[in-house]
């Protein structure tokens, strides 16, 4: 038996020319997101099209959860062959609204996120950047900082800024899914930052402390 499309081609107009397929374009590149944010895949270098240069596909997926998956082809414009791909597998799930705490479940994977298993209840977390030491624990107070403190920064002159109090700790989901963040507020009063308090944020995945109105820690890997 033999492929509907010849050769490396990704796209074709089957029987066309002599019992034989046209090639409307090879695969070309990755996946990209177009100027409405659609998935988009675009195959170039197809066969000799009679209007100037080669054949090519622009394949669009947009969300659709109640229809079967199947493309329709749109138009032709030029030597370029348009396709609406209707799929629920583009559709974005929307991410849940932070909690209260230190466990969140992503809807779409079903995944329960809890960070409570990287809390330590002898030590904690330390990120040297500069001349500034961050001292941080996990839904939990980290002893360097004082009691119900979960992150701090120790300057040279050990000077110890809280960054926020464990009691105030916040988990939600960040844009890219996977990623999971604890926040937390209530920390030394400044006029840096717009509600006076300086707070911090902890990335699960990347390990990485922010201190929020002043600047990045660097890494820690947890």
């Amino acid at each position: 038996s033999s492929t509907p499309c010849s050769g490396r081609s990704a796209s074709c107009l089957d029987g066309t020319r002599d019992s034989r397929s046209t090639s409307l374009g090879k695969i070309s590149g990755a996946m990209q997101l177009n100027s409405a944010g659609n998935p988009e895949l675009v195959y170039e270098g197809g066969d000799i099209c009679p209007l100037g240069g080669t054949y090519s596909t622009r394949i669009t997926f947009l969300c659709e959860r109640d229809t079967a998956s199947i493309p329709y082809l749109v138009q032709m414009s030029g030597c370029e062959y348009m396709i609406s791909w209707y799929t629920d597998l583009v559709c974005v799930t929307p991410l849940p609204d932070p909690v209260s705490g230190c466990q969140i479940t992503d809807p779409t994977t079903g995944f329960l996120y809890d960070l409570t298993t990287l809390t330590l209840d002898q030590g904690y977390y330390k990120v040297t950047s500069g001349v500034s030491t961050y001292s941080a624990n996990i839904c939990g107070d980290a002893a360097p900082c004082g009691q119900g403190v979960a992150v701090c920064a120790t300057s040279a002159a050990d000077q110890i800024v809280s960054l926020g109090k464990a009691s105030t700790s916040r988990t939600e989901l960040a844009q890219e899914k996977g990623e999971v963040q604890i926040m937390y507020t209530g920390g030394t009063v400044t006029d840096t930052c717009p509600d006076g308090m300086r707070s911090s944020g902890i990335n699960a995945e990347y390990g990485g402390i922010a201190e929020r109105c002043q600047k990045i820690a660097g890494l820690a890997y947890l």
